[in-house]
């Protein structure tokens, strides 16, 4: 007879059905499947007196995983003692399971939990508090329950360590209230092997280094090594959470997790620098975003996206910090609206120090240039403004209040284009306007037909002070491109780059081809561009030209602009053609959304494939399938080679949490089932590590 049986999800003996055991153990792996241990707590869980649990990479919980829960923690008819421990990863999964528990003999209760002040783990180690005190508080569910022991190991700073051991007794009042809970606190390590480190830090040489050193250390490490560095010793927590908690990007139910997290650890809000804000709009949101904001006081960076009026006007911002970098972003930039534009006003009141202003609008009628924002006008005349980014509806805000005080400070202007806009007339009467004082332009092109009946000549013509000018031209707008350059009166120029977009149609290869001459002779005149050093040209394929050859790209390319490399002009010429390679560059990737429609399910499968980012965590992928025999062998294609990358574990050592999302509109029931099969065969090895989520979604028949 086995008095204990020790398991891991690697050896899960289900075929016994009957094994006569008093204390189980279960573990959790990383690349395993967990139900294969609960589904042998359902066969012997009616006999067994003790069992111990470690969760350490279970993820969040999903309802299919009911049953399985059930059968397995709702039987233990006979145990008296439960053990589990639980990382911070786990406690959304692990305190599903206990409210499942059935065991009306159990005496004694050990739960090991972590807490972690990572914005994602916060509020879910709350909730299972909670839940946990709900559980064990009810007398009649577990009237043996004489002692349970809830050991906390708290990763965070040691300064807020009080608070948060404080606000854990509040949110388990309920079991506190019986007088059998024992609460333990454990604040000595970041995790299990690191016991003493604050100690042995405090003897090590490395205390001693200069504050300079240890920033540039701490900082250059990943997440996870500077949440530990935190914790090392006092000098390290400033530069280990610089970076950490630099960027808060506020939307939805993220507006939660950083209210909770900010009220718990305020001090953290000294550390973001950047703060995004999108499209923030019912009224409970809007409190969290109020609480937030009150404890940031550091930040340069704001960023505010909203569909129709600000959520929050100005003055509610004005302690946010030396903002210097401001962007604004509206959906309701319509001509008349004066209360919008008098919005923006207020921000630029409210931040006269901003230096970086970005102003946009969303498919909607330009403000007129020639309307009264004498308030916009004041508010930006006082500013400092070196660097202007719009668009082709904002471009009309610019014309109207730069008009009669021209920027003498402003260097940069980049202006965006949206296609299928008659604004760009807009963008002209800007460059007229401010031409003559900036140094450096990007601009994007609109279609030829757009710029018909224009004057550019006064735009482009007097750039006196241009030195650098980049461009991007898609296939569509490679004539426009080629016809304003040809106005281009820009002495000083010194360097160029121009993102050219190719695509293999003859009609529009032989428009890039003609561009391309054009601008080799525009820019081989040395009497006009005196100072021109370095020309920089990436040509970038259309998602249609997935199966053309990139050499054979590069060497029409070449001939195109042979006038500049065989030119009398000494200065130098960088062709790259940007190919799916340019795909293999984000080694700081750490989480990924790929989306592919089935025309493009192939080509999004080929970008992947090439794909470089060591630091991965999470990927989400959503594919389209389509019936027809053609799109169909393309996504079994896919899957096959989004399977194979995934398959190799050095290119993604951190990747733990894989969803892939398969949708379609088939009317064909069969057809869609032998599909679900077919995919599910190809990540069959996939599914085995227990870290890849597959589902199939058909909207003709769901």
């Amino acid at each position: 007879m086995y008095a204990t049986t020790s398991l891991s999800n690697f050896h899960s003996p289900l075929s016994h059905s009957r094994v006569p055991t008093e204390e189980v153990k279960i573990e959790d792996a990383f690349d395993c499947d967990f139900d294969h241990n609960l589904q042998l707590l359902n066969i012997v869980g009616g006999r067994i007196r003790a069992l111990d649990v470690a969760l350490t990479w279970r993820g969040s919980y999903d309802h299919t995983m009911a049953p399985a829960f059930d059968q397995a923690f709702g039987i233990l008819a006979l145990l008296r003692s439960l053990k589990m421990s639980v990382s911070c990863k786990s406690v959304e999964y692990a305190a599903e399971l206990l409210s499942r528990l059935v065991a009306p003999a159990l005496e004694t209760l050990y739960l090991g939990l972590r807490y972690h002040d990572a914005v994602g783990y916060l509020d879910e180690f709350f909730d299972a508090c909670i839940r946990v005190s709900d559980v064990f508080s009810n007398v009649e569910a577990f009237p043996r329950l004489q002692e349970i022991v809830m050991h906390v190991e708290i990763m965070a700073d040691e300064d807020d360590c009080a608070k948060i051991e404080t606000d854990v007794m509040q949110t388990v009042s309920g079991l506190s209230a019986r007088g059998i809970l024992i609460l333990e606190w454990d604040r000595s390590s970041f995790a299990n092997p690191m016991h003493n480190i604050s100690a042995m830090a405090s003897r090590s040489p490395a205390s001693k280094l200069p504050p300079e050193l240890i920033n540039m250390i701490v900082r250059s490490g990943d997440f996870w090594t500077q949440m530990a560095c935190g914790l090392v010793a006092k000098k390290w927590y400033p530069p280990s959470r610089a970076d950490l908690f630099k960027h808060a990007l506020l939307y939805g139910p993220k507006l939660i997790s950083y209210k909770n997290l900010l009220d718990r650890s305020p001090h953290l809000g000294h550390y973001v620098r950047e703060v995004g804000i999108v499209g923030i709009e019912s009224a409970y949101h809007v409190s969290c975003l109020l609480s937030i904001v009150k404890h940031i006081n550091n930040a340069e960076r704001l960023e505010l996206i909203f569909n129709t009026q600000p959520p929050l006007r100005a003055a509610e911002f004005t302690n946010i910090g030396p903002v210097k970098e401001l962007h604004l972003e509206c959906a309701s930039l319509i001509e008349g609206d004066e209360e919008n534009l008098l919005a923006i006003a207020e921000y630029l009141e409210t931040f006269p120090r901003v230096t970086n202003l970005s102003l946009a609008g969303i498919y909607q009628q330009s403000p007129n240039p020639d309307s009264d924002c004498a308030r916009l006008t004041d508010a930006l005349s006082k500013m400092n403004i070196r660097s202007l980014q719009v668009d082709s509806y904002t471009a009309a805000i610019g014309v109207s209040c730069f008009k009669n005080y021209p920027p003498a400070n402003l260097e940069k202007v980049d202006i965006r284009y949206y296609y299928n806009s008659d604004d760009f007339s807009h963008s002209l009467r800007l460059m007229k306007t401010v031409g003559g004082y900036i140094k450096v332009l990007q601009l994007q092109f609109p279609l030829k037909e757009e710029i018909d009946g224009m004057d550019p000549d006064e735009a482009f013509g007097n750039l006196t002070q241009l030195k650098s000018l980049g461009m991007y031209a898609s296939y569509l707008s490679m004539e426009c491109a080629a016809e304003l350059l040809s106005r281009l009166v820009a002495p000083a120029l010194e360097s160029i780059h121009m993102v050219l977009e190719y695509h293999a149609q003859p009609d529009y290869a032989a428009q890039f081809h003609n561009a391309c001459v054009s601008i080799s002779d525009i820019f081989n005149n040395v009497e006009a561009f005196p100072r021109l050093q370095k020309i920089a040209i990436d040509v970038a394929e259309t998602p249609q030209d997935i199966m053309i050859d990139p050499e054979a790209v590069e060497t029409e390319v070449t001939q195109s602009l042979s006038g500049l490399s065989a030119g009398s002009r000494n200065f130098k010429l960088e062709l790259t053609l940007a190919t799916n390679e340019t795909f293999g560059t984000l080694t700081q990737l750490r989480s990924l959304g790929l989306r592919a429609i089935h025309a493009y399910v192939y080509y999004a499968a080929e970008l992947f494939s090439e794909l470089v980012a060591p630091a991965l965590e999470m990927l989400h992928m959503e594919l389209e399938y389509d019936a027809n025999v053609d799109y169909a062998t393309q996504l079994f294609d896919a899957c096959v080679r989004i399977s194979e990358k995934l398959d190799d574990i050095d290119a993604f050592p951190r990747l733990r949490a894989i969803t892939i999302l398969v949708s379609g509109t088939t009317e064909d029931e069969n057809q869609w089932a032998m599909m679900e099969v077919v995919v599910m065969r190809i990540f069959a090895d996939l599914s085995d590590r227990g870290n890849l989520k597959l589902e199939f979604k058909c909207t003709s028949w769901e």
